[in-house]
């Protein structure tokens, strides 16, 4: 089977802090922090939950996401991110064969 979508479910804390979660279309350049492919927004916190086609393409591969945060953060408090991924039924379809 095939992904097709994931419900992306993301809980900040302190309240204060706002999380913006963003998926490259190629490999992310982490020294630089760029993206030279398509930069997609997945989900900005305090919104909680997000049906989305940002999943991964091949059986066995991944995605990678990045998470900025800014806000109103108390001094001396690390703001958390908590990331949850669900696939339904319906975020499926059967892989096609294409030889034997």
């Amino acid at each position: 089977m095939n992904v097709t979508g994931a419900a992306y479910t993301a809980t900040a804390s302190p309240a204060g802090a706002t999380f913006k979660i963003e998926a490259c279309s190629v490999t992310w350049n982490e020294t630089a922090g760029t993206c030279a492919g398509t930069l997609t927004n997945v989900l900005d916190t305090p919104a909680t939950r997000l049906i989305s086609s940002i999943v991964p393409t091949a059986p066995g591969s991944g995605v990678r996401l990045r998470a900025s945060v800014s806000g109103s953060i108390p001094k001396n408090t690390t703001p958390t991110l908590t990331i949850e991924v669900e696939v339904a039924r319906n975020q499926t379809r059967t892989a096609t064969v294409t030889g034997s």
